[in-house]
């Protein structure tokens, strides 16, 4: 069977074709838009950030990485939870946060990490405290003082860089609290329950009547990593960590 011979458009169906109904003309533009916006998210130029931080790290990345992220992701959604080292890997692992600011790195099956900066180690004391008198702190001279710990204990033994510092040592020190945060510890401290071996970052958001000072011939640090799940497939991943190098860089 032969085709019949195809039929040149006329004028009035290649206007019809032209001028498409408002609805029909409305439908391809909002196609359109949608395969723009789903290509701009895959391509990490849109989408939501959602950045955990742990301790003291936001007094010192948020005021250099809010900026770097709102210059060079301006399309981006981006939100901020406050974490602490018993709630950080429950929000990573459901997907609460994108990606988290720790220190130190999470170290757990399933959630991959990278190191953007350390923070060194500093005692926290009262003004009070004889040892303010001192520029530098000898690490024997916390040998049995009352210490307000973080919570780091993992299956009865404490792993932490702060207990590492000490057995190394050999100082002793008595636990008198452990806290969820930073600013409960500050709080301790300045109340004269203790004192606090703190990331030198905690220093930016002291109270009065506390003081921080560096340790003598000690140079012991916390990580500062990022975290995220490992199976997660997201693009704004890889930016992110471009502007979290440059915040601590």
């Amino acid at each position: 069977m032969q085709r019949a011979p195809r039929v040149p458009l006329g004028p009035r169906t290649a206007r019809a074709r032209k001028h498409k109904p408002p609805r029909a003309r409305e439908a391809l533009l909002l196609a359109h838009e949608g395969f723009e916006a789903a290509r701009a998210v895959g391509s990490g130029h849109r989408g939501r950030l959602t950045i955990g931080t742990m301790f003291a790290l936001p007094y010192l990345v948020l005021p250099r990485l809010a900026p770097e992220l709102k210059r060079r992701l301006p399309d981006v959604e981006v939100r901020y939870m406050e974490l602490s080292a018993t709630t950080s890997t429950s929000a990573i692992t459901n997907l609460e946060a994108t990606v988290a600011l720790c220190m130190p790195s999470i170290a757990r099956e399933g959630i991959a990490s990278e190191r953007i900066g350390t923070q060194p180690l500093m005692l926290a004391v009262s003004a009070r405290s004889a040892l303010v008198r001192m520029s530098t702190v000898p690490i024997e001279r916390l040998a049995g003082l009352p210490l307000i710990g973080l919570p780091t204990l993992e299956e009865g033994v404490d792993k932490s860089v702060v207990a590492s510092m000490l057995r190394r040592n050999n100082v002793t020190m008595h636990i008198a609290h452990r806290v969820e945060t930073v600013n409960s510890a500050l709080a301790l401290v300045m109340a004269g329950e203790g004192c606090a071996i703190l990331p030198a970052c905690a220093q930016i958001g002291r109270p009065p009547g506390v003081v921080f000072r560096r340790f003598r011939n000690v140079r012991d640090a916390l990580e500062v990593a990022v975290c995220w799940r490992r199976d997660l497939d997201n693009p704004l991943i890889e930016p992110f960590l471009a502007c979290a190098r440059a915040a601590l860089g």
